[in-house]
């Protein structure tokens, strides 16, 4: 028997706000990196391509199967898959790692006059602006990630 959430339409809105984010992260990081490896002479730079479809079609697999089996076990499992899947490679791997700490911590170095031994080789504008922006992106979706694992405990605890 399925119980239905009384949140379940907040879940699920939350849930599509986090997937369209980390989408969004995953579709900038194949631009970024392809763009790297084509302007830098570096191809190994694509293997992010064979990391980001599958992530995506991961995120929105588990999306589809949350809306249909919502209430259910599988709807639960769907959810913890993509909190697990959106959380540790768009949100930490890519957003923050490659983002924040590859990108927006070396454009700060560089902008405040540090030595360019601290922060390594520059990109051009348009590789350093994609990379930067992977940060915001994920903070973005880490945010809805955080709201829906919040919505639902906030639901269990109104259903017991």
């Amino acid at each position: 028997m399925k119980i239905k959430s009384p949140n379940l339409t907040v879940s699920t809105r939350l849930m599509t706000k986090a997937a369209l984010c980390s989408i969004a992260v995953m579709l900038l990081t194949t631009v970024h990196h392809a763009y790297g490896a084509v302007v830098d002479n570096s191809p190994f730079r694509f293997h992010v391509v064979l990391i980001s479809v599958p992530v995506m079609l991961i995120i929105l697999g588990t999306l589809g199967a949350f809306r249909k089996w919502a209430g259910g076990a599988a709807g639960e499992i769907a959810l913890w898959l993509f909190i697990i899947a959106a959380t540790a490679v768009p949100v930490a791997w890519i957003g923050f790692y490659e983002g924040g700490y590859n990108h927006l911590r070396r454009n700060i170095l560089y902008f405040s006059g540090s030595p360019a031994s601290i922060y390594g080789e520059f990109g051009d504008a348009f590789f350093e602006v994609t990379g930067v922006l992977h940060f915001p992106l994920a903070l973005l979706a880490g945010y809805y990630i955080y709201r829906l694992i919040r919505d639902k405990y906030k639901a269990e605890a109104t259903i017991s």
